[in-house]
């Protein structure tokens, strides 16, 4: 069958339709230039990438996919110290997302304030974080009928009377206010009770010197609010005893809050009986965890970390929680714990108890297998002092973890390498300061997703295997500080090309410094070989290590000049090549290396 003219100019019609679709407007493209030329009469405007006819392709631009028009600006960080021009973005009749965040605008050009963007209807989010505002620019806000989120953090914001607020009670959809680090007091407080769509509060860092006593009977008429989030406030206690009336909260943060004194005669707390994320972390809290928490039977995040807890965990709700993820009990003063409390809490994923005592679960007679896979699990600090400790049983049956801190515990025995054989997906495994001996031996297969290893402050002996860089491929941070490790470098630390911080310092390493290691691991930004035997001369003649920043070498044998590949490390801070048998007079080139701060050349 011919296809025929018509069914020709279809298709060809089809294909306009095509290349039409994602491909900006014209106004809204020159809109952009105006935008760049507007701050390049400040200074550079990092758009590089702004070139083409299609501005849905440049950088900070987003489009919609179906009409093309600009619907998100990303304007983060670039218009620094001005007053800015708020007509530049009136041809954005789409824009939904503006983000004008830490560019320290310090207010509007004349006659060209917010108010000129009232016809972008259809705004929703706004983004004014790390700004120079005054309260007086609050006013204008109340015309974005469609607001559903705004962020006001970081601003300096003074007092702000409560006509001030009043003028933003328009908003009648916004779901989100962000007011962290400003000053608030219990009049601007107050007025947050028109926001009977706010479900997301964010009062962190309160600037205010004293503490302040939330009306809570206010906040009460937010019926919807889910978050509240008041870290870094200084909040009168009262507000733990009546926070009961935010009945559909589900998630309330108050770090750092100078909060004291007992949660037992704290009834409100425990009547938030939808709570999924609680936090009361550095504060002085102090007495054993009520035994209404219990009741949180949605608890899925719990932080109580560095305050004065003390008690049974065993007697306590914990064990009762069993929607749990994420505990964290550090720097408490409980009894000693058993992890055996938490056997039923099959959800749980994340336990820090650092600073605590634990019970040592090898002389326990009744031995138990954990119903949770932890991701992660940090316990420093927090084992028997007494020698000879080994790791506790139940992470023998953890088959999931990314990161596991155990430092400072006295632990003996030889490397674990059971955790790395056990858990393939782990990231950090931090067994410094422990009492760990015999030889380092590796898993038989690559182990590509650990990204930081720290043995330091050790006993352990030998050479390191020769297949290391082989079989952890992306480490960026190993330490070996302070160990009994002895012969050579191994060649394969050329192949860690991600390594950022190596320190194999105070060890025995004998022979010179292999030059796999210098072209290889490219990324290198901390070095420290110190307190080595290693000879020859002071670094080999090819490097690429133009990151290097911290270089230490001191305490060995090196001998002749100071070597001139050094030279190409431009972005240098700290050299130190002392006690060693270096000759010959300090290059020159040493004084064009403009980042160098400490040099340490004596006793050569």
């Amino acid at each position: 069958m011919e296809f025929g003219i018509f069914g020709w100019w279809l298709m060809l019609a089809a294909l306009f339709q095509l290349s039409s679709i994602h491909a900006c407007l014209r106004e809204e493209r020159e809109a952009l230039l105006r935008l760049k030329d507007f701050r390049n009469s400040f200074g550079d405007f990092v758009t590089s990438n702004w070139e083409g006819r299609n501005c849905c392709d440049w950088g900070s631009v987003v489009c919609d996919n179906t009409t093309g028009r600009v619907i998100e600006l990303h304007f983060f960080n670039i218009f620094t110290f001005i007053t800015l021009n708020a007509s530049l973005f009136i041809p954005f009749q789409e824009l939904k997302y503006l983000d004008l965040s830490y560019n320290r605008i310090s207010g509007w050009a004349p006659n060209e304030g917010f108010e000129r963007l009232s016809g972008l209807s259809k705004l929703e989010v706004l983004d004014f974080t790390g700004n120079n505002f005054n309260e007086i620019f609050l006013s204008p806000l109340g015309q974005f009928l469609s607001l559903k989120e705004l962020y006001l953090t970081f601003n300096g914001l003074d007092l702000i009377p409560i006509s001030g607020f009043e003028r933003l009670s328009r908003l009648s959809k916004l779901e989100v206010l962000d007011f962290s680090w400003n000053y608030f007091n219990e009049s601007f407080l107050s007025s947050l009770g028109q926001f009977l769509s706010l479900k997301k509060l964010y009062l962190r860092y309160n600037m205010l010197d004293r503490p302040i006593n939330i009306p809570i009977s206010e906040l009460g008429r937010l019926k919807n609010l889910q978050e509240l989030y008041l870290d870094g406030s200084y909040i009168d206690k009262s507000f733990l005893s009546k926070v009961g009336v935010l009945t559909s909260l589900n998630v309330l943060t108050i770090s750092n809050c100078g909060f004291n004194g007992s949660l037992a005669i704290i009834q409100g707390l425990c009547e938030l009986m939808n709570l999924r994320e609680l936090d009361l972390s550095h504060n002085n809290f102090e007495g054993t965890l009520p035994s209404c928490l219990a009741n949180m039977t949605e608890l899925r995040i719990f932080d109580i970390s560095s305050n004065r807890f003390n008690g049974s965990i065993d007697l306590s709700p914990l064990p009762s929680l069993r929607s749990l993820e994420y505990l964290n009990l550090s720097h408490n003063y409980f009894n000693p714990i058993t992890f055996s409390s938490f056997f039923n809490l099959s959800k749980l994923e994340v336990i820090f108890s650092d600073g605590n005592k634990v019970v040592d679960e090898t002389d326990l007679s009744q031995r138990w297998v954990p119903g949770f896979q932890l991701k992660a699990f940090s316990c420093s600090r927090c084992l028997s002092n007494k020698s000879g400790r080994i790791t506790p049983r139940f992470l023998h049956h953890q088959f999931d973890l990314q990161l596991l801190l155990l430092p400072h515990n006295n632990l003996a025995g030889q490397f674990p390498t059971w955790f790395l054989e056990n858990n393939t997906r782990l990231g950090f495994l931090d067994l410094g300061n422990n009492s760990l001996t015999g030889t380092l031996q590796l898993p038989n297969h690559s182990v590509p997703n650990l990204l930081t290893l720290d043995i330091s402050f050790n006993n352990i002996q030998g050479q390191i295997p020769t297949t290391f860089g082989l079989v952890f491929p992306n480490l960026e941070v190993l330490n070996i500080y302070k160990n009994d490790f002895e012969g050579v470098i191994p060649f394969s630390f050329g192949n860690l090309a991600s390594l950022k911080y190596l320190d194999i310092s105070s060890n025995n390493f004998s022979g010179t410094i292999p030059m796999t290691l210098t072209m290889g691991c490219s990324s290198l930004r901390y070095l420290r070989l110190s307190k080595n035997h290693l000879t020859g001369q002071l670094f080999p003649a090819n490097s690429n290590l133009l990151a290097l920043s911290y270089l230490y070498l001191d305490n060995n044998h090196f001998s002749g000049e100071i070597s001139h590949s050094i030279s190409n490390l431009t972005i240098l801070e700290v050299i130190d090549f002392s006690n060693n048998n270096l000759l010959g007079m300090l290059p020159r080139w040493m004084g064009n290396m403009t980042f160098l701060t400490d040099i340490a050349i004596a006793k050569n």
